[in-house]
């Protein structure tokens, strides 16, 4: 751990979908095999069916869902939400919106706001992940109440992002200042004593902590 190095360990990719599925502790090590005919599993066969039909490099991540977001699709950079998705939606859904790169059709897209932070803590697929990743979870939402920076930030754990060696992993999407274009920037080895430094020098003044950037 902490020996790697971390800038550059990212493969290049233009858009991140994050389709809303359960909690962590219920996902399988593989979790686009979760509940067959499910949702993630849905969503998955149809990306594979049409990667090579994708006009952009393309990652599609779980994160964590609560009653109120169960099934809802996140996009960025484009910044917007797509609710309550059902398994029998996946191939229109990827069809129109990734391909295609249009509206959806069968449903309403709706802009999201302020920073949105992903933390991998998917303990199934890696011990690392599962030890570092909820204890971050907890330590950001606590700072972020602390200062309240509430309806600003929002943060959600997420499954296996690439590079168990470097967790904890976080992902952090936000718009730039002014109005500017959404960029999102990757972190490892992060530590709760770093949380604070991540809220303060990258979401609240938009400035890299290099020495974390992945």
């Amino acid at each position: 751990m902490y020996k790697s190095p971390l800038a550059g360990s990212v493969s290049f990719y233009q858009r991140h979908l994050f389709v809303c599925y359960k909690d962590a502790l219920s996902w399988p090590s593989q979790v686009e095999s979760a509940e067959l005919g499910g949702l993630p599993h849905a969503l998955f066969a149809a990306f594979k069916a049409r990667k090579n039909d994708m006009p952009n490099k393309i990652r599609l991540t779980v994160c964590e869902a609560s009653d109120s977001t169960e099934g809802d699709i996140l996009v960025f950079p484009d910044l917007v939400r797509y609710r309550g998705l059902r398994a029998s939606d996946a191939e229109s859904f990827v069809e129109e919106v990734v391909v295609n790169e249009q509206i959806w059709s069968h449903g309403v897209e709706e802009p999201l706001s302020g920073s949105h932070v992903f933390i991998c803590a998917h303990g199934a697929r890696d011990a690392r992940c599962g030890s570092c990743g909820p204890v971050l979870v907890d330590k950001f939402r606590d700072e972020i109440e602390a200062r309240g920076l509430t309806g600003r930030v929002t943060v959600k754990a997420c499954s296996h992002i690439g590079g168990h060696k470097f967790a904890g992993n976080v992902i952090v999407y936000a718009a730039s200042g002014g109005g500017g274009p959404v960029s999102g920037h990757w972190y490892g080895y992060v530590t709760p004593n770093d949380v604070s430094v991540l809220l303060e020098q990258h979401i609240e003044r938009g400035q890299i902590v290099d020495k974390l950037w992945r």
